[in-house]
């Protein structure tokens, strides 16, 4: 065939292709089980290799669970059982088109969509009939405000879902902390919500797919009651949307602020880790003054840190300092805090930094600024292992009671590898924290430079690359948990 005639019958054949692919989605029906209320119609997209009718006990859940008249659709027979763009504006008008046969008389659409589902969704709804988006395991794009965006839209995350990590769904509620503060609307119209100890395969039921099962730890939870706690707070957020007696919203209300301030409470200790690293507008990294102290040891109390976090290429060309202050010593260090690169990084993998690199003193610097006779090189000093044990040892104690006693009974643990010891800055540098996972656990070996006091340069500079107190709460929480493959 010449090009020419391909050009030609192209489009054809794309057309053909799209009815054919479009024409494959079908849709289950559940009546409503109040006979009256407020009408309201969940049309639920699924998640990549489930079927829509895995849906049906959650739907149920929600229809027990509300006084509203809830209809609900269960689209399903996607193309190879994947959601995708081509096919989802048919899906969901055809699910209109079949409420309506069944005998919807409101307009009040709701798109319910589970994982890559809810990727597709958020876009979709935009500019499509649906009033509203409940997201199950799965946000908005991390660039779209709850403000900007056209829909009231509910976020659902599980606690120990391995594919979208309530480390990355941490994001969604800053943003909601930043509207609210704004507006307390926003609390209604863009909830976010923790299902405690449930993973990402229970916003459904039945049979999953190799890779849910293979990328998410066992859930703390039942399926029947993590179906319930979706049910509940998806009940809220419908009610507070579409309910037209003032007291049921009122109380719909009441319960999203509770949600609110659950959702605060579970996401503390990831917040206050997180300001360890990253303090909001100071340009300070408080780590490496916790850090610098405790390489201090019995001097910490004389220690005054003042630091700077820098960019890669400034933190290249810093240099720590000390300088003595009458009984203390002020220590000017340095930081680089190695995240992720955004693009790259899938849902399911590791959200907090990657490592977090400190130019600091050593202890017998400290010591000699002090005015102390130094402690020979060749004894013991304080090393770059002992400061990830710290921060492993925060991470511990910043978790929640639930989370660290589930950590111990059931998680791998943290093995901390001696430091890798590089003799200059050139190659120091360029060699990234060593970690790796086995059997045995979450290995960690650090990477070190220690300046010798007798040095002619730079005497007495201690370096390290270390784990982030970050990163190590996120495997007490989540990854510990995960079975290693």
């Amino acid at each position: 065939m010449s090009v020419s005639h391909l050009a030609m019958w192209l489009p054809v054949f794309l057309t053909v292709s799209c009815v054919t692919v479009c024409a494959a989605v079908t849709t289950e029906i559940l009546q409503p089980i109040r006979s009256s209320g407020d009408e309201v119609a969940l049309i639920f997209i699924p998640g990549a290799r489930i079927n829509g009718d895995q849906y049906r006990k959650t739907a149920q859940a929600i229809q027990e669970a509300s006084d509203l008249r809830v209809w609900v659709a269960l689209t399903r027979d996607y193309f190879f059982k994947f959601p995708n763009p081509i096919q989802l504006s048919g899906a969901v008008d055809g699910a209109i088109q079949a409420l309506k046969q069944a005998g919807l008389k409101s307009e009040n659409y709701v798109g319910v969509g589970h994982s890559l589902g809810g990727v597709f969704l958020r876009s979709y709804a935009k500019t499509s009939q649906l009033k509203a988006i409940v997201l199950m395991a799965s946000t908005l794009e991390s660039s779209t405000s709850f403000e900007d965006y056209p829909l009231p839209v509910l976020t659902l995350a599980a606690e120990l879902d391995g594919q979208l990590r309530i480390t990355g769904v941490l994001e969604e509620y800053v943003k909601l902390q930043r509207e609210v503060i704004v507006s307390k609307d926003a609390m209604y119209r863009s909830p976010v919500v923790c299902i405690k100890g449930a993973n990402h395969a229970q916003f459904a039921s039945g049979s999953m797919p190799s890779r849910v099962r293979r990328l998410n730890p066992e859930p703390d939870v039942s399926e029947a009651d993590a179906h319930a706690d979706i049910a509940r707070s998806m009940n809220s957020f419908l009610v507070a949307q579409f309910a037209s007696d003032a007291t049921q919203v009122s109380v719909a209300r009441a319960e999203l602020e509770t949600y609110f301030a659950e959702s605060g409470e579970f996401f503390k200790p990831l917040l206050e880790v997180q300001a360890l690293h990253e303090k909001d507008g100071s340009g300070a990294c408080p780590w490496a003054g916790i850090a610098q102290k405790h390489i201090a040891g019995n001097f910490a109390d004389n220690v005054v840190v003042q630091n700077k976090a820098l960019g890669f290429f400034s933190f290249i060309k810093s240099k720590p300092s000390i300088e003595s202050l009458g009984d203390n010593v002020v220590i000017n260090t340095t930081a680089f805090v190695a995240h992720p690169f955004k693009l790259l990084v899938q849902p399911s993998s590791p959200q907090s930094p990657m490592e977090i690199d400190l130019k600091l003193k050593s202890k017998s610097a400290v010591e000699q600024a002090l005015g102390f006779i130094t402690t020979p090189d060749g004894r013991p000093q304080p090393g770059c292992l002992e400061l990830n044990e710290l921060a492993f040892n925060v991470a511990l104690n910043k978790s929640s009671d639930k989370a660290r006693a589930r950590y111990l009974k059931r998680g791998r643990p943290i093995v901390f590898e001696q430091d890798v010891v590089r003799p200059g800055g050139i190659l120091w540098l360029p060699t990234p924290l060593a970690t790796w996972q086995d059997q045995a656990g979450f290995h960690v070996k650090s990477i070190k430079l220690s300046v010798p006091m007798d040095s002619s340069k730079y005497p007495g500079n201690f370096y390290c690359k270390l784990m982030t107190p970050s990163r190590a709460l996120e495997w007490i929480i989540l990854g510990s948990l995960i079975p290693y493959s």
